[in-house]
């Protein structure tokens, strides 16, 4: 946030504590004067009425000359009144910008903070998702930073523990300065998936109109909209009810073979899947020969499971069982 906009922030904010402070402050300056007036009578030795509308200013200003000075009980009271009514406005205004001053110097600090991420990937989730994308992230050590509407105190305790101030920035993912503010153009990828095609396909447009080059991951929560998300540009899409309707029917069919899979895509229990791009003088050798534990080949947008008697060429990308590849 920009010292600018946060005095425009102080500005709206005081806006209604500083015209409703000024009504209560006439106000009360005219009825005290006026109080003043009658409850002193006799007792006022002849004063005026802008004598006691002096005093009242005086008082309340909390200069008090002492030159005129009540003289009834009655008067006394409204002295102590008087005396105490603007102290409470000013607090309350003091308040306002002191909250403001703090929110805007930790704002500042986290910027600070995220200036420094750089090949990062970005995650924007719904709190369940979110929760389960992080712990893959931090098992891997991978640099990560969650953004979301949501503040973080308001999170799942589970969710707080997992994140910190570095990995978490609370704004809207629509908003250009949001993404900024996590070093968007700096980020070697973003994760998109709430549960919402809507917001996944507004943020999507927002990221890509910043920094198009950007790889994304998309969650497609219904099949009709995945047309929209690949004329946008999203490089991968998952479609997440036709992936989940999957694995539960083929759980029951064959519960081993599902766990496996689940066990290869999943980080909090080995083994995990791993690309492995071969090293260089690789190439005409078998694929087993380089990678023994490899299940498949991903060659020209394909994948190539039976890999007997397949040889490396340029531009492969192995698949392989991390931790067994005999490497």
């Amino acid at each position: 946030m920009s010292k600018d906009s946060f005095i425009r922030r102080i500005a709206r904010r005081l806006g209604f504590v500083f015209v409703a402070s000024v009504l209560i402050m006439l106000a009360s300056i005219i009825s005290l004067t006026v109080f003043y007036a009658v409850v002193e009578g006799d007792q006022g030795r002849g004063r005026s009425i802008f004598d006691w509308l002096y005093f009242t200013v005086i008082t309340t200003r909390t200069i008090g000359f002492g030159d005129i000075t009540p003289q009834t009980v009655a008067g006394k009271f409204g002295t102590i009144f008087n005396a105490l009514l603007p102290a409470s406005l000013f607090f309350g205004a003091s308040l306002v910008v002191l909250q403001e001053f703090f929110q805007w110097l930790e704002s500042s600090y986290r910027r600070y903070r995220m200036k420094s991420l750089i090949d990062h990937h970005i995650i924007v989730a719904d709190e369940e998702l979110m929760e389960s994308i992080v712990q893959e992230y931090q098992l891997e050590g991978r640099r990560y930073v969650c953004v979301s509407k949501t503040d973080m105190k308001d999170l799942p305790p589970r969710l707080q523990d997992m994140l910190d101030q570095s990995s978490y920035y609370c704004g809207d993912p629509t908003r250009d300065e949001v993404l900024e503010a996590v070093n968007l153009r700096y980020a070697k990828a973003i994760l998109i998936a709430t549960a919402d095609d809507n917001i996944n396909l507004y943020v999507l447009v927002t990221v890509k109109g910043i920094y198009p080059q950007i790889k994304t991951i998309v969650r497609v929560n219904r099949l009709e909209t995945e047309s929209k998300f690949r004329s946008v540009g999203a490089d991968v899409l998952l479609p997440a009810g036709t992936m989940l309707g999957r694995m539960l029917s083929q759980a029951a069919v064959s519960p081993l073979a599902m766990e496996l899979l689940v066990r290869l895509q999943t980080g909090t229990a080995a083994p995990n899947l791993e690309e492995v791009v071969p090293p260089e003088g690789s190439v005409s050798k078998p694929v087993r020969d380089v990678v023994p534990a490899a299940v498949a080949i991903f060659r020209n947008k394909n994948f190539i499971f039976d890999l007997q008697g397949v040889t490396v060429e340029a531009g492969d990308v192995i698949l392989t069982i991390a931790g067994v590849s005999g490497r």
